[in-house]
Parts: C-alpha cells; structure tokens; sequence
C-alpha cells in the first residue's frame, strides 16, 4: 500500500497489476490472454491462467520444466521409456527414434522401433544370397533349404556343395570318386562302365555283348562274361591259349608206343619193316629238322592215312 494525499493506490507483485478502475487494488494479470513470447513463454505449448501466474500443458514426449512455466523435452532414451524393439534410441525435440541391427529397418509408421526385414520378399543376389536355393525368413535374418546333394553353410546362409568323395557318402561300386558341383561322378576300373543311368556308379561290361564295344577274339568259340572280364570255352579238339582269350588246335595222341614231334608233320611209310621216314611237306611255320620215331612194326598203310589226317587237322 503506498499513502496518498487523501488516498492510497498499491504496487503489485509480479503476475498481478493495479486494477485500473480502483487503483486501489491488484488483480491477477492473464498472461494468456497476452502474446506468446512476450506475455508467457515461448516453449509453453498451451497457456493455463493461475491466480497471480500460469501453468502450461505440454505436448506429448514434453513435460512441464520444475523451475518455471515451460515445456521441455521428454528424453526418452535417459528415462528408458522408448520402445522395447528399439534397439538403439536416439532423442530428437520432442521425440525419438533409433538405430536398427542388421536384418532390420526402421518402422516407417512410428519411426520409433525396428521392425525385421524380409529378406526373401527382396531380390536374390542382392537382398538375401545368391546360392541360397529357397529363403526362408526368420526374425532379423534368413535361413536356406538347399537342393539335394547340397547343405546349409555353418557361416552364412547360403548352401554350399557337399563333397561325397570326402565324407565318403558315395556308392560303395564308385571306383574312383570325382566331385562335382552338386554331385559327383566316378572313373572306373578296366572291364567296367560308368551307369549310364546314374552316372554314380560302375558296373561291370558284359564284352560278350556284340554292341558292348569290346573286340572280342574270332577264335573265342563260347564267351563267358566274368567280373570285370571274359574267359572262353573251346570246342572238342581246341584248348584255351594260355596268354590269351582264344582258342587253339590240341595237339593228337596216337596209340602207338613212342611218337615223338618237334613239330606238325604228316609222314608217309615207306619200309614196311622197322623203318620210319619222314617227308617234311612245304607247308607255313614248319622247320627243317622234324624227327618221327617209331617203335612198331608193319604198319598197314590205312593207318598211316588215318594218322596223317589227325595230324594235318
């Protein structure tokens, strides 16, 4: 109260003025009916009257400032109240937002937490891998399926080949194991062949097949297919050779007490007595030198051509 000359008039604390009818009294200022900066302050989002003041309600992720009539920013990332699928907040004014891991993007929506990618939504070779046969989501990343003969890489998800030949998952009839990408093959053993049908496997060349390939010798009378191989059987009077698959002349026994050759010859009597001669004929891969000995007498001379025929067939 300040004295006047026969009256009075007040000065008034801050948030009040003298009320300009009375001057005698302060009434509470409304700084809200004032400017914004100016009469109230500038980051008070919504003014509300008090006697002798104001107050402010604030905009959400804002809160009033303890120490005066303002709003202030909310840090939700001080005060953990961000979202619980954001992995890394980031406060702005007013707000927040955050940093995804890998395999997951920001939500377009709220812009305040991570949401996973679907990577197999994207494009092969650029959103998910290149040799990954069938992508298959999972929360923050992918797996693969992979095609037979191949596995998942324990590294990365991409499928990678499996090498039969050194896990030893082969078929046991595959010779010589060769890898390939995405199976394998094998090389064989002689008398064998690759199983047109698997390619995985050898089996064993029947070469007694006329369209099998193989030249199977003009002098092999009955062929016999083994495993990996052939023999022959010979016909009366014929054995096998004994180097090689065919069949060769035997040679005759006669029933007489001593016959003795050093090569293919036909004889012709000519003492009826105890003497033998021989007459070499000109015949191919006859050598000179040939010797018959014989120890019987009189033989008739139908039994010499019977001889003679036995030894020239």
């Amino acid at each position: 109260c300040v004295n006047t000359e026969g009256s009075y008039t007040c000065k008034c604390r801050y948030g009040y003025e003298l009320d300009p009818i009375t001057k005698q009294k302060c009434i509470d200022i409304d700084e809200c009916k004032g400017i914004r900066g100016t009469h109230y302050h500038q980051d008070c989002h919504k003014c509300i009257n008090t006697i002798g003041s104001y107050t402010c309600e604030c905009d959400e992720y804002y809160e009033l400032d303890p120490n005066e009539p303002k709003c202030i920013d909310i840090n939700e990332c001080e005060d953990n109240t961000h979202h619980e699928d954001c992995h890394s907040c980031v406060n702005t004014e007013g707000s927040y937002t955050c940093k995804c891991r890998y395999g997951y993007e920001l939500d377009p929506i709220t812009k305040q937490k991570c949401i996973d990618i679907d990577e197999c939504k994207g494009i092969r070779g650029t959103h998910y891998h290149q040799d990954c046969h069938k992508c298959i989501n999972t929360i923050g990343s992918y797996t693969c399926e992979c095609d037979e003969y191949y596995e998942l890489d324990p590294n990365e998800p991409k499928c990678i080949d499996i090498n039969e030949c050194e896990d030893n998952t082969h078929h046991k009839d595959c010779h010589s194991c060769v890898n390939t990408e995405g199976s394998y093959t094998c090389e064989c053993r002689d008398g064998y062949d690759l199983d047109p049908i698997t390619k995985q496997k050898c089996i064993v060349i029947d070469e007694c097949l006329a369209d099998n390939g193989v030249a199977i010798d003009k002098d092999c009378h009955t062929c016999n297919n083994t495993q990996g191989s052939y023999t022959c059987e010979c016909n009366e009077g014929y054995e096998r050779h004994p180097n090689e698959k065919r069949c060769i002349g035997q040679y005759k026994t006669f029933d007489i007490n001593v016959i003795s050759l050093n090569i293919i010859v036909f004889q012709t009597w000519m003492n009826a007595k105890e003497t033998c001669m021989t007459s070499v004929a000109t015949l191919a891969s006859i050598s000179s030198g040939a010797t018959l000995v014989c120890a019987t007498k009189h033989l008739s001379l139908t039994t010499i051509e019977t001889m003679k025929h036995a030894l020239v067939s």
